[in-house]
């Protein structure tokens, strides 16, 4: 599965990773997920692991949609939403920048691209220095 979910309630965060090719249908998918998980709470940080992103299939103007589709979620949390991109491969990077920059009509949701896994916690305010730290301590998905 390119890409997999995972609420840390504990942390109020929402963990996702891409692996492989990232597809708008894969991130509409764990959305869906996301928002009908029992852990779902308005508010919640999102750290989005892209590390292992080797391409993106998908054109500007479906990402333009998806993400909308998504902002209307965020918009009736009535909070702003802070999502870290951990992009750390010129792959990562490129992709992060144009979901950046689809978030740019929508100010409850706060993008940001960092390229280590200790600035991606420490932004989020998790105290933690990787991500298999933070994933080893958090109990079981369910």
């Amino acid at each position: 599965m390119p890409a997999t979910m995972r609420i840390l309630p504990q942390h109020g965060l929402v963990f996702v990773r891409y692996v492989g090719v990232a597809t708008l249908q894969d991130t509409m998918r764990v959305f869906s997920e996301y928002l009908s998980h029992a852990d779902f709470q308005p508010g919640q940080k999102h750290l989005v692991d892209m590390s292992e992103v080797t391409e993106w299939d998908g054109s500007y103007v479906d990402l333009m949609s998806t993400q909308a589709h998504k902002a209307e979620a965020f918009v009736n949390q009535r909070s702003q939403t802070l999502i870290a991109y951990y992009v750390p491969t010129e792959v990562g990077r490129t992709i992060g920048q144009l979901v950046v920059n689809s978030w740019e009509p929508f100010p409850s949701v706060v993008p940001i691209l960092v390229d280590t896994e200790e600035t991606a916690l420490s932004t989020l305010g998790v105290d933690c220095t990787s991500f298999a730290q933070l994933l080893a301590a958090a109990p079981p998905n369910h």
